[in-house]
């Protein structure tokens, strides 16, 4: 049955919330199927139509998955699936390529004033900060810089090997399954760092991408700046159907 404190909101919304809490404490786990509408409305006494919305809503949202004629599963991350649904630079010509992702360094260190204020945490708090290069098609087009609390992610600053969908990794080894990405957009001058790894001169204008991973229960787990050769390339965002 739906909880007390939800009576206020709209059936869908209840529905929606305790399924999500669900998710987040690991009653069911990733890849696991769901109970079926019918018996999912019997349980929270909604209709079916309002446990479908919910569930559509979810969908939208990249927590669970809906199989035509399977049924209804929590997300499960896919390597490629999690990449080109976060990544979004394609050729000129809109060609997406699989970037390969070369690890330039990682350490840990305090997080910062700007990170802090992104992740909502405390500028001595501890952080996993790595910088890499990814390639496209062979050629390197974004420099990359991304933080992580290792509050949340802790021993990730001693691991060597870091995959190219970094999500995958936080899913499978810390269960922090990452569902939304707010992203800023602006122009930067390259800064020499910048310049030196995508083999540009010092100051060439590149597109900033700064964005801020949000986890499946709302905490901010992720801050990232990439710094893109758009010579060649474009951010390409898909919105709608």
């Amino acid at each position: 049955m739906i909880s007390e404190r939800l009576r206020q909101t709209p059936l869908y919304e209840q529905v929606r919330t305790e399924i999500l809490q669900r998710l987040v404490s690991g009653y069911w786990k990733p890849g696991e199927p769901l109970p079926n509408e019918f018996d999912l409305a019997a349980e929270f006494g909604v209709s079916q139509g309002t446990v479908r919305r919910a569930l559509g809503e979810m969908a939208a949202r990249n927590l669970v998955t809906r199989i035509q004629g399977r049924g209804t599963f929590v997300r499960e991350y896919d390597s490629r699936w999690a990449l080109f649904h976060f990544f979004h630079v394609v050729e000129a010509d809109g060609t997406r390529h699989e970037p390969k992702t070369e690890l330039i360094s990682h350490r840990l260190a305090p997080a910062g004033e700007r990170v802090a204020k992104a992740l909502g945490i405390g500028p001595e708090d501890r952080a996993t900060w790595m910088e890499r290069v990814r390639l496209l098609d062979g050629r390197p087009v974004i420099y990359e810089t991304v933080v992580v609390p290792d509050a949340i992610f802790p021993g990730l600053g001693l691991v060597n090997v870091i995959p190219s969908s970094i999500y995958v990794l936080y899913e499978q080894f810390y269960g922090v399954l990452v569902s939304t990405a707010e992203e800023d957009l602006s122009a930067l001058p390259a800064s020499a760092e910048a310049a030196r790894h995508l083999g540009i001169a010092e100051g060439t204008p590149v597109l900033a991408i700064e964005r801020i991973a949000g986890a499946l229960d709302g905490r901010r787990v992720e801050w990232r700046l990439s710094l893109c050769d758009t010579r060649e390339h474009r951010y390409r965002n898909h919105l709608g159907g």
